[in-house]
This record gives structure tokens, sequence and C-alpha cells, in this order.
């Protein structure tokens, strides 16, 4: 292999790079240059992990560089990096201290890296997942987050990771019985009522993880060009779903046998309908944006106007969504400032006219789910319907 410096990879990226590439390594070179940009490194001889800042690392920045996907024909890089989504699931009254990651993970200088929060039942798959790839980096927020990390960067590191592990918090059964909804992968004119009800159930388990239903792991499931569903407590790393196969049973239903359509209409009447057909919302909502179809954000905002995802603090209901639409807005500050500040960012994007007059009015603390804060900001679903999507 040549010897070639960090500077030489950058050089001979854009030596030849199609213009459709430009923006993408761009971001992704200006990621690592980036101060606030750590990653986990887990060696290939089986020692001990370490943190590092490529930025101030220059092994480490070179190799990242030799371990990325760089297509000769057009000079497009891929980063190397995973990344991790997980739900936190703590609290001020147990934050569910993980004391011995010291004894895995080195910090930047060396040391044995700080106690972090992590559910006891996540720790032995986290683990396993990362001695499942030797000489691989990755983004884990607990350990490569800080409090003062820009969350403008946040979009940018899922964007631009390899793949997405996200753990969700259900038993390993719950991921063997979709991966046997897709491997079987049946139309609905082929379904018996039993073979339907069975994958409704299938769905129903899938759709109450909590993944699901926060605000954080919104932008999560958007940004990765590839996101691999684990289930949190299953050691056997092995047992994923690729997200964007995730098997769409209702598809075609119309055209269904009577006795199916009659079955879907009383599944329709129920309470589990709704939360999964918000995750088929969020999967196609995912897949245009995938497609580097790259829609205007207000159609963005429009699906988030539907959505009952939650947080427990009121500015992540803003923060949460920053990186899907790369605003860099500060942190630590009041909540309905922060929420002014967004309502500015978004009518200076050129839809202004789609704003409602109250928008500034609404008041972060007492949102109850990301429909009440979405819905405030936009003028009614109609108004925009006609004067977004028609006119």
């Amino acid at each position: 292999m040549l010897d070639y410096t960090f500077e030489d990879y950058v050089s001979l990226i854009q030596e030849k790079q199609n213009g459709s590439n430009v923006l993408s390594n761009k971001a992704q070179i200006e990621l690592l240059q980036n101060p606030n940009f750590l990653l986990l490194y887990v060696p290939d001889d089986g020692s001990r992990m370490k943190l590092v800042k490529p930025a101030d690392d220059s092994y480490h920045q070179k190799h990242v560089m030799e371990k990325s996907l760089i297509t000769r024909s057009s000079r497009k890089l891929s980063l190397p990096h995973y990344a991790l989504s997980h739900l936190w699931g703590i609290s001020e009254e147990n934050r569910h201290l993980w004391h011995e990651i010291g004894d895995y993970v080195d910090d930047e200088k060396g040391q044995p890296a700080a106690v972090v929060s992590m559910r006891p039942e996540k720790r032995e798959t986290l683990l396993k997942l990362l001695e499942g790839h030797p000489d691989s980096y990755w983004w884990i927020d607990v350990l490569c987050a800080r409090t003062d990390t820009p969350l403008d960067i946040m979009g940018d590191i899922y964007k631009y990771s390899r793949t997405c592990y996200a753990m969700l918090d259900c038993d390993s059964q719950c991921i063997s019985d979709m991966q046997s909804l897709i491997t079987q992968g049946k139309d609905p004119s082929t379904l018996t009522v039993d073979e339907f009800w069975h994958a409704v159930d299938i769905w129903d388990k899938f759709a109450q993880c909590a993944w699901w239903k926060r605000v954080w792991t919104w932008q999560e499931m958007m940004l990765p060009k590839q996101i691999l569903l684990i289930a949190e407590t299953d050691t056997q790393v092995c047992n994923t779903i690729d997200m964007d196969r995730l098997y769409n049973f209702e598809e075609g239903i119309y055209w269904a046998p009577g006795d199916i359509r009659q079955a879907h209409m009383q599944w329709e009447s129920s309470t589990s309908y709704a939360p999964v057909m918000e995750i088929k919302s969020c999967l196609r909502q995912r897949s245009e944006l995938q497609d580097q179809y790259s829609p205007h954000p207000i159609t963005t905002i429009d699906y988030l106007t539907s959505s009952s995802r939650k947080c427990m603090k009121p500015e992540d209901y803003v923060y949460g969504v920053l990186g899907v639409f790369r605003f860099n807005l500060p942190r630590g500050i009041e909540p309905n400032k922060l929420w002014e500040l967004f309502v500015s960012r978004v009518e200076a994007i050129e839809v202004t006219s789609l704003v409602s007059a109250n928008a500034r009015e609404f008041d972060l603390l007492t949102a109850r789910d990301m429909a009440d804060v979405y819905q405030a900001l936009l003028k009614s679903h109609d108004q925009v319907y006609t004067q977004y999507f028609i006119v």
C-alpha cells in the first residue's frame, strides 16, 4: 500500500470527484477535522478499546481514511465508523451507572474511561457487538458525546456512518419473528385470516418498543445509510434486521380476499393500529431522504405534525431534530427562547408563508408530543397542502 498522508487522501478524493459528491466529501472531511468528533476504536488484537479524536491524532486520522470506502471512479468518500442508537431509559433517581466501563475502555489520555450511564441489560450486548468488529471505529453517545458537543454535528455523524446498529428494547424472539415475516414476504392476497392476525401480532409487539416512540431516535432512523435492528438483550449479535427490509404486509390489502379486508378493517379500529402506521410513515419518510430526493423541509415538518413521539425534556423537541434540518442552534438556552430561534430558522428557508402567525406563542413546556409542537409551527394541514403541495 502506498504510504499516503491524510492530506494525500484528501487530494486524491478532490482530484476527480463527481460534482454530486463534492458536498458529501467536504462534510465528511470536515467531520474528521472537527475537534468535537470522538470515536471509540476497537483494536484487532483484543487489547483495550480507546477513545480517539481524529482531528488531533494523526495515526487514527490516517487510519480512518485508509479504512474509508473510496470509489475510485467517482472519488466518493464513505467514512468507516459505526454508530449506535439505543434507548437510554435512565432517570435522576436511577442513572444506571456503569462503573466497570473503565475495565474495557481508555479515554483520549490513556486513562480508564469515566463512568457512563447505561442500563445493565444492554452492556453485554454492546460488548459482544464491539468484540465482533475488530479494527473498527464507533460513535456511541454515552462515550463520545460531551455536554458541550455541538448538536449540529450529530446529523453528519449518523448520516455518514457505515452502519447504525439500533438496539431495540425487545427480546430476541421479537426480532426473530419479524425476520420470519420478511423471509416469507407473502402478498396479502395469499394470506389466510390466521396468517394475517399472526402478522398483526408480530407487528404489534414490534411497535410496542419504546425505541420507536422517542424524539431522538427519529433522526437516528432517518439519517444513516443502513440501520440494523438488534434486541438490546441479545448477545447473539448476528440476529439483526435491516430496517429497509421491514415487511409491509399491508401493501395491496385492498385487492385481498374479502375475509382479509374484513380482518384489516377490524384491526384499523384497534389501538394497536396507529403505532404500526406511524412506523410505516417514518419508513416512507426515511426512503425519501435516503433516495436523495432531498424533500423540502416543509414536507419533513408536515410528517412530524402527526407524530406521537415524546421526550423527557421540552427542549429536546427542537434539539432532537437539528441533525435532519442541519440547523446550528446553541445548547443550554431556555426552551421557549430556543423555540423562537427554531421558528426563525424555519422561516429563513423560504417557508415563511407556511409558518403559523402564532407559532412563536407556543409554550414548549406544555408540549405532549411532537405533533403538539409541529402543528403549532405550521398553518393548518389543509393550508399547507394547498399552498405548498399543489400551488
